[in-house]
C-alpha cells in the first residue's frame, strides 16, 4: 500500500468552529462514521449543547461506533 493520497477541501459547512466539535469513526485508516455537536456560544447558554448530525454507514451499526461517537462528544463537551 502507497501513500495515501491528499484530503480533498473540507466543504465550508463542514468546518470546524469555535462553536462547533466533529468527531470522527474509523475502521482501519477508513472514516465509517461521524457526529458533530454545536456547543451555544451565548453567556447564559454556553452548557447548553446539541448533537446536530451523525452518521454511521450501515455496515457498522451494531458494533459500538456511534456510541464511542457519542461518548466522545460528551467527553470533549465537558
Amino acid at each position: 500500500m502507497g501513500p495515501l493520497p491528499p484530503p480533498p477541501e473540507v466543504p465550508p459547512q463542514l468546518r470546524r468552529s469555535s462553536s462547533q466539535q466533529v468527531g470522527g469513526a474509523f475502521d482501519a485508516r477508513r472514516l465509517c462514521g461521524y457526529a458533530v455537536l454545536d456547543c451555544e456560544t451565548r453567556a447564559k447558554n454556553r452548557h447548553k449543547a446539541c448533537v446536530t448530525g451523525m452518521y454511521v454507514e450501515p455496515e457498522q451499526a451494531g458494533r459500538g461506533a456511534g456510541r464511542a461517537l457519542l461518548d466522545a462528544l460528551i467527553q470533549e463537551a465537558r
